[in-house]
């Protein structure tokens, strides 16, 4: 059985991809309120710096921010430009590291479907792609809505079948030990493992 040391990210790397600059500052903090050890993410800029875009610099955050609480011990490899698809298709050529997770999504019929070629490339050379899943389930071309007014869609690129989709799924609060009454060490408020369901 892999040590707990591997299990948390030790000599793993991780690539998120993204389009605004972050402040590391922002990192830190969240690390050292939640008992991580110190680690910054090493950044790389493609091409201008997007500077720090007050949306985009929300995803990046929380992006880098629970990647690092999930393998608090890997090397997280922040990519950013003015494009997210500029990022994660450097991340790509470059062949940064063994997985790359992407939040950002769109409706599926407006991305050419050429871009599939991006995710069969990443496949080829051994990435696994993560996405979100969307916002909106079935409503992945109406925006901010949870009824799919213009028919059912997938965000892309979630629907893409070289991409792995996370998202979907909820606590299944019965099955487990509950929460705590109040957050303990490290804000911690879950009593055991808490499986999910679809």
């Amino acid at each position: 059985m892999p040590s707990l040391a591997s299990r948390i990210g030790a000599g793993q790397k991780l690539v998120i991809a993204g389009q605004s600059a972050v402040d590391l500052a922002d990192i830190r903090q969240f690390r050292s309120q939640f008992g991580l050890p110190p680690k910054d993410p090493q950044v790389v800029l493609v091409g201008s710096d997007p500077s720090v875009r007050h949306g985009d610099v929300v995803e990046a955050d929380l992006d880098l921010e629970w990647a690092g609480a999930v393998a608090r011990n890997a090397t997280i490899i922040y990519v950013n430009s003015t494009n997210v698809f500029t990022s994660v298709q450097y991340a790509i050529n470059q062949n940064l590291a063994p997985v790359i997770s992407f939040s950002y999504g769109a409706c599926e019929l407006n991305v050419p479907a050429s871009f599939r070629s991006v995710a069969q490339q990443a496949a080829a050379q051994g990435i696994t792609w993560m996405t979100s899943s969307g916002d909106s389930g079935a409503a992945g071309c109406d925006y901010g809505a949870t009824v799919a007014r213009h028919g059912p869609a997938v965000s892309f690129p979630a629907n893409i079948p070289e991409i792995v989709a996370v998202g979907g799924t909820e606590f299944s609060e019965s099955e487990t030990a509950g929460w705590a009454s109040a957050n303990g060490t490290n804000l911690v408020s879950a009593l055991g493992y808490l499986p999910e369901k679809g």
